[in-house]
């Protein structure tokens, strides 16, 4: 049955923990709603030591279009935010309950 009146637009913001960025570490969350993302991106805990990390995302195993980024360790900190902005086309849709993952 449908619902008689449409929810409002809104952000989502999903959070998940990845003890480290280093190659082969991965952070994962699922998604409640069905939606688009139009930023995926990461805030550090401690300034990057060894080099930099690049940062892939994907919904269900997809890439998604646009969505890698890198963390630079050069003058890297603790709260630096590093993010991608897609144009909410391509494989940013997700669908409810899909898994949206961020790995090195």
């Amino acid at each position: 049955m449908a619902l008689p009146v449409n929810h409002p637009f809104s952000d989502i913001f999903m959070t998940t923990v990845a003890a480290d960025v280093a190659s082969g570490r991965s952070g994962f969350v699922r998604s409640p709603v069905r939606g688009k993302i139009v930023r995926i991106g990461t805030i550090i805990g401690a300034a990057v030591t060894t080099a930099d990390a690049t940062i892939t995302t994907s919904i269900a195993g997809t890439a998604i279009t646009g969505g890698a980024f890198t963390i630079t360790q050069s003058g890297s900190a603790a709260g630096d935010e590093d993010y991608a902005s897609t144009d909410g086309s391509g494989n940013s849709t997700i669908t409810a309950l899909n898994n949206v993952n961020e790995a090195t």
